[in-house]
């Protein structure tokens, strides 16, 4: 092409009929209930830049909202097979953990490896996108998605795990309305609850009772840093006792050195008591 570089104004509930069709089931009612604007600009070369500018706001009382306020939703998971089920989540199902019931410190342990500017912005981290645009284009291929928690969210609410372009696009109109209807603590107690952290393994509650055979309430800081830190490829993950411990605790101490967290907060291994032992010179 001639032109590296395109962009877009319209109405954020215009961009559905923009958009790549055929929509995803949760996106298609919903076009009358935005309000608000959205403008994009994207360039490839010679230097990658993308900007993104919005004040979408959403009928928080239409769907899918309103069934996220339910105490029970629905949405759809993989099994140990990648075939779609249907899981049942939310504040009046088993296994569900209140943000209020952990310790302070375990949610913000997966703010920092997850989304470090979570607080700041309003569900897009544009940076995060761009520097995601820069690297795919230089491999070729998608290695990065820049998705912040509340992208992350949506994603695994409504939409499946293929990665496209439109794909992300549908991402970004879910998370901006998202963002308008439910706090922070809202968005990330949520988060929490439907990610994966295993092989049919679903939930922060769930997730605690297998690797620590403990109630998330009882979550050590270590141990929530380890839930975070296997979210991106839950998966491949190394169990605590072979590794995945050991892996933790040096990402707790280069966090440390970096002034990311506090030395108080990274676990001191078990000393060894050689008292009355016998030692050859």
């Amino acid at each position: 092409p001639r032109n590296y570089a395109i962009d877009g104004e319209a109405r954020c509930g215009e961009w559905l009929d923009i958009l790549p069709h055929p929509l995803p089931d949760v996106l298609r009612t919903m076009e009358d209930h935005y309000s608000g604007r959205l403008s994009f600009e994207v360039r490839t070369k010679p230097t990658p830049y993308l900007k993104i500018q919005h004040n979408c706001k959403y009928a928080c009382s239409q769907e899918p909202f309103k069934s996220l306020r339910k105490g029970i939703f629905s949405y759809y998971a993989y099994d140990k097979s990648n075939d779609l089920f249907e899981r049942q989540s939310g504040p009046n199902s088993a296994g569900w953990v209140s943000i209020a019931d952990l310790p302070p410190e375990i949610p913000k342990a997966f703010v920092m490896l997850e989304d470090p500017g979570f607080y700041a912005h309003r569900g897009i981290h544009v940076q995060a996108l761009e520097n995601s645009l820069k690297m795919n284009l230089a491999t070729g291929r998608f290695v990065r998605g820049g998705s912040t928690i509340s992208m992350q969210l949506a994603k695994n609410l409504w939409l499946r795990r293929h990665k496209t372009v439109g794909r992300k696009a549908y991402e970004a109109l879910l998370t901006v309305a998202l963002e308008s209807c439910f706090s922070k603590a809202e968005i990330l107690e949520m988060y929490m609850n439907v990610v994966e952290y295993g092989p049919n393994l679903y939930g922060i509650g769930p997730a605690t009772k297998h690797y620590f055979s403990k109630p998330a309430q009882q979550l050590e800081l270590d141990e929530a840093f380890y839930l975070a830190s296997i979210l991106p490829r839950p998966k491949q993950a190394l169990a605590p006792a072979s590794g995945g411990m050991d892996r933790v605790h040096n990402l707790m101490k280069a966090l440390a050195n970096s002034g990311l967290i506090s030395e108080y907060m990274v676990p001191i291994k078990d000393s060894i008591d050689t008292e009355g032992w016998d030692v050859d010179e």
